[in-house]
């Protein structure tokens, strides 16, 4: 063999061996992540399993501005409040704005009732969550940590499904993804998670409608109604030893035949507190 041979087959030889330790490297990698490892590892983000059962109900309280750019225009600042206790979840907010003076969410744990804008009249927000996302509400969902709530909580309680579908890409940043089955709706729901902390980050939820034409009683060639919700979280501080998002940004797309929306609405918290002695109408249901 010739000195030249001799050296092209050494650097083959080299190559097939950094080949094989490659291979052999990623089939012994660590095996991706169980639903059940990131759920604790969720939990654990959240506080100590006597922090998080101490926590009977909750009340935040801060400002909020509500941003429309399709539909409708405008900017409005008021204040709002979040309260939860056990099941029960409210959702206030007030503007000095004489269109949109007041928007209101509430469930008792059984039933979901919004409010109205003027007597007879429901703002986007409200509308969507009294024809469709009422379910999200019931199920612990909106809002996320910021519940007592929350139902990664009590995931066998909600007969909920989990599926880890690993690190993904979204909105620029590499998340974890939990892909969430309400045990009733036909919402398409994924839950994210910060790689490095496991803290709950972001939501989005997205129901398609799909056309149907009415006369023929048949699908019609006319694009899906889809509504789009999404929540980010972020700020996170200690409150009575759990780790709690201090902004909170709500936002509806709805993609329909005739009309679209997209409406924002961010929240910032200024004051977080706990096992308060509740008004007995806070849950109430109009």
């Amino acid at each position: 063999m010739t000195k030249h041979a001799h050296r092209r087959l050494l650097a083959f030889s080299n190559v097939f061996l950094l080949l094989s330790l490659s291979g052999s490297a990623a089939n012994n990698a660590a095996p991706k992540m169980r639903t059940e490892e990131l759920l604790a590892r969720h939990l654990a983000s959240l506080g100590s399993a006597e922090a998080i059962a101490a926590a009977k109900n909750r009340v935040l309280e801060g400002k909020v501005t509500a941003v429309f750019r399709v539909g409708q225009t405008g900017t409005v600042a008021g204040t709002a409040a979040l309260v939860s206790e056990g099941l029960q979840f409210g959702l206030s907010m007030v503007f000095q704005d004489f269109n949109y003076p007041v928007e209101k969410l509430v469930s008792n744990g059984k039933r979901v009732s919004v409010g109205m804008v003027q007597a007879g009249v429901r703002s986007p927000l409200a509308q969507f969550f009294h024809d469709y996302g009422h379910v999200l509400i019931s199920e612990g969902l909106i809002g996320g940590t910021t519940s007592v709530g929350w139902p990664l909580l009590s995931v066998k309680q909600r007969k909920a499904r989990l599926d880890y579908r690993g690190l993904k890409k979204v909105a620029g940043s590499e998340l974890h993804e939990l892909r969430y089955r309400a045990a009733r709706g036909d919402f398409s729901i994924a839950l994210y998670f910060e790689p490095d902390t496991f803290r709950h980050v972001r939501s989005q939820y997205e129901l398609r409608i799909p056309s149907v034409d009415r006369d023929a009683r048949a699908m019609s060639s006319d694009p899906d109604t889809i509504w789009t919700v999404t929540e980010e979280f972020a700020d996170f501080k200690t409150v009575e030893g759990l780790t709690l998002p201090y902004s909170y940004q709500l936002r509806l797309n709805y993609d329909g035949l005739n009309r679209s929306f997209v409406g924002h609405w961010t929240f910032t918290f200024e004051e977080a507190r706990q096992n308060l002695q509740l008004d007995g109408k806070t849950f109430a249901i109009e």
